[in-house]
């Protein structure tokens, strides 16, 4: 018995030891698991910081690089940016979706799981290439071949990695940290690493990287990016965090209305992005320099809008905005400097994109709802890109998709209900408004008629608005103060019929001419009546519409914004008589308008409706000047005919040729003159005078021209040349080819030559070497040279396209790169014997004194002795200057440096030098031969 209980008694002990040790074990692993996940809690900030700066920097830095890979194959137009951002924006839209669904999976381990598996597939998709699958691209549907080609190379990939965004900030929201409640600032940092993957695409990757280690590089971090997701994947699930502050089912219901707001707020500055860049690459580049400051700067406005700190910018921002909405309005005025138009563009669309964010950030939904948020915000971004890069070239013939996202910016802004001088801005609005009316009127009539005219209804206006604070003042001296302006409008509104049905009593002659009349010299006495009058009624409508009660009286402001409007303009009238310009009364209404954008703030559809009738008046002012008969938009830019009527009937009409802002080619229709080349191609321009001389060494010739543009060039070949036209717009084609052309050049002096549809370096490659004698390089969007068609390679394959005695002529003709420069370092580094000639402009009788335009062109060839048989004129023709640096390459395209060498002066000093210093090359000789162009020789002179 003793025995049997010893036995139990240790047994007891066993077991309670055994026990013991069981407990001891449980409490470890409880301690153990809450040790991890208090460490994964505190490594949640930074590791979800890295995962999603890494991430929103690898999705943003494939946007330049993609398009980068895929402009050249179309044309270099800007439309490639374009329609890119709206896939990628799509992309984006997908991925949001994803990941608005996979956060309704049960728990963040499995959603991990998942994402992990998506990941892997996509990474099927690389390394980063363009895909050959599609074909070559096409010029007929080039948006559809883009689109493709970017889903299939690249969607994949980067619609997994746009899941990051909302995916992980969904994630911090589980882990249980204090600040999981609002994980929204997340985006900001998202943001910082969108900005810092785009910034450094043109400042790191393009100039030190080649193409093909740029892609590995990608595919690379695509590796890293992913691994980094699941190690947050893995953080979040060690947290054990997995409440939301929320739940889904009881979060507030969210209104569609409020989801419409959402949309709504994203797709404007998303329009205004794409609509900001093609305003400015289109005159410059289709580069990535040029591409990623707007995006730069409406990532910065997402930053600063959802930072902790930011809403104590929104106030000053919307301050702002009306007077940058101003600027730029003045910009689309004075469009000659690219440098003003750039600043005034930016500075609108940042403060522009600041307003619309501040709506969104302000709107923002609890973190129950977060995914939703980014789902509906990325829809709309996607619906704003579409409508402008897709829809917006099929339903506008002009870019008149950015003012209208311009003027809705205002409906963003916060109404107030006190707003100081309100009676002074619905009147500005009304002067606005009526502004459109001389604008018309400048179609048909001359400026000082148009004036008087607007004169006369202004002291109508300015009648009707003294009669009514006449009869509804509100104090006696209200009423001795409308009645004596009732008078002195009385007496304008007299003297203004007077003028009006005599004339001569404020012009001293009305002299008629050729169908319209000359007036010349503005009365003296009557003038200083005219502008004493006028001013007058602007004091007094000023005073009218500065009182606190004017908002109230809606016709007395009306009729007082419309009289002042235009008895402005008949102050012009009274200052610089009958000198006053078309021009100087688009100022005067600009200006009108921009003052009624900033007199709105505070009314914000006020606002939407000045700036609407602010363009309105810019768009009025370009149309001038001449009779539209064609305008059409295409992906490759927009393009419009004006025939502007010459006083000399014999010479017809003089018919340009617009691509964007430049003109791309002018035509005589009178009889007798329609193979007369003018503007670049006139004989004695530099490229006429070029393609001339090296025709005359061949005979026969055969002419390759890259760039149809009007077909002025197809009158400088003589009778039995051969010319091949490269030309990658349909709509070019249709201008001046083929039955029905608006430009006859190329069907009456070579009928028999060759049309190649498509870009033109992809073309041209295919054609056999030595195929041509001479190669001409006129290829421009607008002002801007696609910069891939002027590289190393662009040239060493026109180079091998000529014999040995032929030519590449290259037109570097540009306002604001310095195109000299890397000409002459491309011939350095082929080895090519090259001259260059700047020519001034050309006067011709009967052309309205338009003949040629001020040209710089560029002459290559394998040999000085090549050069010296075209006897180009020793004086004239120089040795380009030798300037250091890399040429453009298809691996390196420096934009800044081409920005720079122009806006600093450099390339101006260098060719004056080279001018003064010109000798000619060994071999050249100096010659005086008149060029004929083809219409002569056809009219009967022999070569």
């Amino acid at each position: 018995m003793r025995r049997k209980a010893v036995a139990r008694e240790r047994a007891g002990l066993q077991n309670e030891k055994r026990t013991r040790g069981v407990g001891l074990s449980a409490a470890s692993r409880v301690r153990r698991g809450v040790f991890m996940s208090t460490l994964a809690r505190r490594a949640a900030a930074p590791v979800f910081t890295i995962a999603m700066l890494s991430s929103a920097a690898l999705i943003f830095m494939v946007q330049p690089l993609f398009a980068r890979l895929t402009t050249p194959l179309l044309g270099g137009s800007p439309a490639v940016w374009n329609t890119a951002m709206v896939f990628f924006q799509t992309a984006l839209l997908v991925g949001y979706a994803y990941a608005h669904l996979l956060t309704r999976l049960s728990n963040v381990r499995t959603q991990a799981i998942v994402h992990a598996v998506v990941l892997g597939l996509a990474a099927l998709a690389l390394p980063l290439h363009v895909t050959g699958l599609l074909g070559p691209p096409s010029s007929t549907s080039p948006q559809v071949w883009l689109m493709g080609a970017l889903a299939l190379s690249v969607g994949a990939p980067y619609a997994a990695a746009c899941a990051t965004a909302p995916l992980l900030q969904a994630w911090y929201a589980r882990t249980g940290r204090g600040d999981a409640g609002d994980p929204y600032y997340l985006y900001a940092a998202s943001n910082i690493g969108s900005l810092g993957g785009l910034l450094a695409y043109p400042l790191l990757a393009e100039p030190f990287l080649r193409l093909s280690q740029q892609q590995l590089g990608w595919s690379f971090g695509f590796g890293v990016v992913g691994a980094l997701i699941i190690l947050s994947g893995l953080v979040a699930v060690a947290a054990k965090g997995e409440a939301l502050p929320k739940p889904i089912g009881v979060a507030a219901p969210i209104a569609w209305r409020e989801r419409g707001l959402w949309m709504a707020a994203a797709a404007v500055p998303s329009a205004l992005l794409l609509g900001a860049t093609q305003h400015i690459s289109t005159d410059v580049a289709s580069a990535p320099f040029l591409w990623v400051v707007p995006l730069a700067l409406y990532l910065i406005t997402f930053v600063v809008a959802f930072s902790k700190t930011g809403a104590r910018f929104a106030g000053m921002s919307r301050m702002l905005h009306p007077l940058a909405l101003a600027l730029l309005i003045f910009a689309f005025f004075e469009h000659g400097d690219w440098f003003w138009i750039l600043g005034a563009n930016l500075v609108c669309f940042f403060l522009s994109g600041l307003v619309c964010h501040y709506f969104l950030a302000e709107r923002r939904p609890e973190a129950a709802r977060l995914t939703e948020f980014y789902l509906f915000v990325s829809l709309g971004g996607a619906l704003g890109g579409a409508a402008t890069a897709l829809l917006a070239p099929v339903v506008f013939n002009g870019i008149y998709e950015y003012p209208l996202a311009l003027a809705a910016v205002a409906l963003f802004l916060p109404r107030s209900g006190q707003v100081r001088y309100a009676g002074m801005g619905m009147g500005l609005a009304a002067s606005a408004a009526a502004m459109l009316l001389p604008m018309a009127l400048l179609y048909k009539f001359n400026p000082p008629y148009v004036a008087l005219f607007c004169s006369a209804f202004g002291a109508a206006a300015g009648l009707i608005c003294a009669g009514l604070l006449a009869r509804h003042g509100d104090n006696p001296a209200e009423r001795r103060l409308a009645l004596g302006f009732f008078g002195v409008t009385l007496v304008f509104a007299a003297v203004m019929a007077l003028f009006t049905v005599r004339p001569t009593l404020l012009f001293l002659e009305v002299t008629p001419e050729g169908g319209g009349e000359t007036l010349t010299k503005l009365a003296t006495l009557p003038g200083y009546v005219l502008g004493g009058l006028c001013l007058l009624t602007i004091m007094f409508v000023v005073h009218a519409l500065m009182r606190k009660d004017a908002a109230e009286r809606h016709p007395v402001t009306i009729a007082g914004g419309i009289g002042a409007g235009f008895c402005a303009m008949g102050l012009g009238l009274a200052v610089y008589g009958t000198s006053l310009t078309g021009a100087q009364l688009t100022l005067i209404a600009t200006v009108v308008a921009a003052a009624g954008v900033i007199a709105a703030i505070g009314r914000p559809f006020l606002m939407a409706f000045v700036a609407l009738a602010a363009f309105g008046v810019i768009t009025l002012n370009e149309a001038r000047g001449g009779t539209r008969i064609f305008q059409d938009r295409s992906f490759f830019g927009v393009l419009r005919v004006e025939d502007i009527p010459d006083p000399d009937p014999g010479a017809g009409n003089l018919r340009m040729l617009y691509h964007g802002t430049t003109i791309h080619g002018a035509q005589l229709t009178g009889e007798g003159n329609t193979q007369r080349p003018l503007t670049y191609y006139h004989p004695l321009t530099s490229l006429g005078e070029a393609t001339a001389r090296a025709l005359r060494v061949h005979r026969p010739a055969r002419l390759a021209l890259i760039g149809l543009g009007s077909g002025a060039t197809a009158c400088l070949i003589w009778p039995g040349d051969e010319l091949t036209i490269f030309e990658i717009d349909p709509t070019v084609v249709r201008l001046s080819t083929g039955p029905g052309a608006v430009f006859t050049y190329e069907n009456e002096c070579t009928p028999n030559s060759r049309v190649v549809l498509g870009d033109a370096r992809l073309k041209i490659s295919e054609e056999p070497s030595g195929r041509f004698d001479v190669v001409v390089v006129d290829a421009f969007s607008s002002d801007a040279i696609p910069a891939h068609l002027l590289t190393r390679e662009a040239v060493a394959t026109y180079r091998d396209k000529v014999g040995p005695t032929g030519a590449v002529i290259l037109h570097l003709s540009n306002r604001n790169l310095a195109l000299v420069f890397e000409a002459s370092r491309v011939a350095r580094e082929l080895g090519l014997a090259a001259v260059w000639r700047t020519s001034d402009s050309v006067d011709a009788a009967g052309a309205l004194g338009f003949g040629g335009l001020p040209a710089t062109t560029m002459v290559l060839a394998r040999t000085p002795e090549a050069l010296a048989a075209m006897r180009f004129h020793n004086g004239a023709w120089c040795v380009p200057p030798q300037v250091e640096g890399a040429a453009w390459s298809d691996d390196y395209i420096n934009i800044v440096r081409a920005l720079w060498d122009h806006a600093s002066g450099r390339e101006d000093r260098a060719t004056r030098d080279a001018s003064r210093q010109c000798e000619s090359p060994p071999g050249f000789l100096e010659a005086n031969v008149m060029l004929e162009p083809a219409a002569q020789s056809q009219a009967g002179k022999a070569p």
